[in-house]
């Protein structure tokens, strides 16, 4: 896992790094910052920690927060995209209510609430392998909102995921890429192998898949974020095949850059929420980390099957539908 962030209490460490690389209204972050400060009472008189290279450390029990906190909690996520609480107990209904901070609450089973585990049990229909880096359900004309994963048996620090940030990545590009790719289209596709943004002639016909910008502006904050990624993303459709290869190898050396990459070490306990259209998640094989199993709970318009009702009898009967994990 990375280190935090220099400050110890709050957002109060080098303000000038953090803010120099934000948006015009960065001081929202500050003041819900501050917001979370001023709340009184045990746990809920909380600290908020920067996390590098991205990301928000909040010290409070989810369980009995005050109502007052979740207008600042909603400020911290649209700010940093990525929030960690240590010590939760939720149950998966007080996380589907958690959850209705940051969307729609997504309560069908499967490809919404849920358990993501390494066990030899029918939930496992991701296997324990390498998954890379991908926004769940990108596929699909309507990807989900949020994500959030609470580690209910864990062997402690054993098993990670990673992040990046595709707002962040797409900051930090240069001006004369930011324009080359401003009209820019990818085709998305269903459940293939990792492909890096190659072999777009291979994707079968049958499965989902969808055309989304290059660069997407973000539905709640107007954000821009670049959104290609490794494991569903087949080429752009505008360019040809070399063209569309070397353009996505580019955008990947700057969005998986290792020093861009948040890694959080799963304790019993943890519970990480992200935003899944600026966010992107990945994880090593599980099959020799221990027990693994993490609670999930989605915000989302529209769930996987809502959207490809078709899926729904191959899920049910055990396969794995829904190419969806951490």
């Amino acid at each position: 896992m990375l280190a935090l962030g220099a400050c110890s209490s709050g957002l109060g460490g080098d303000k000038g790094e953090a803010q120099a690389d934000r948006p015009g209204d960065e001081r929202q972050g500050w003041k819900a910052a501050d917001d979370m400060r001023r709340s009184r009472g045990g746990r809920n008189a909380v600290d908020v920690q920067v996390l590098s290279p991205f990301g928000a450390e909040v010290d409070i029990d989810l369980r009995v927060r005050p109502a007052e906190q979740d207008a600042a909690l909603q400020r911290l996520f649209r700010q940093h995209h990525l929030l960690v609480f240590r010590g939760q107990a939720l149950t998966a209904e007080e996380q589907l209510e958690f959850m209705a901070l940051f969307g729609r609450p997504l309560r069908s089973a499967i490809d919404g609430v849920g358990y993501i585990t390494n066990e030899d049990v029918p939930e496992n229909v991701l296997g324990n392998s390498e998954l890379a880096f991908h926004s769940d359900l990108s596929f699909s004309p309507q990807p989900f909102d949020a994500i959030s994963l609470q580690a209910v048996q864990v062997a402690d620090g054993r098993s990670t995921t990673r992040f990046v940030d595709g707002a962040r990545a797409y900051r930090r590009l240069p001006p004369d890429l930011q324009d080359r790719i401003g009209n820019l289209h990818t085709l998305q596709v269903f459940g293939g192998p990792n492909l890096g943004g190659r072999n777009g002639a291979d994707v079968a016909e049958h499965l989902p898949s969808h055309v989304h910008p290059v660069v997407m502006r973000h539905p709640q904050t107007a954000e821009e974020f670049l959104y290609v990624c490794y494991n569903q993303t087949a080429r752009i459709v505008e360019l040809d095949e070399n063209e569309s290869d070397a353009l996505i190898g580019e955008l990947f050396d700057h969005l998986y850059a290792p020093a861009e990459i948040y890694e959080h070490a799963w304790h019993n306990g943890d519970l990480v929420v992200w935003d899944n259209l600026a966010i992107q998640h990945a994880r090593g094989a599980t099959g020799d980390v221990g027990v693994r199993r993490l609670q999930r709970a989605v915000a989302a318009e529209a769930g996987f099957f809502e959207q490809y009702p078709a899926f729904r009898e191959a899920s049910l009967s055990g396969a794995p539908a829904v190419p969806s994990g951490a």
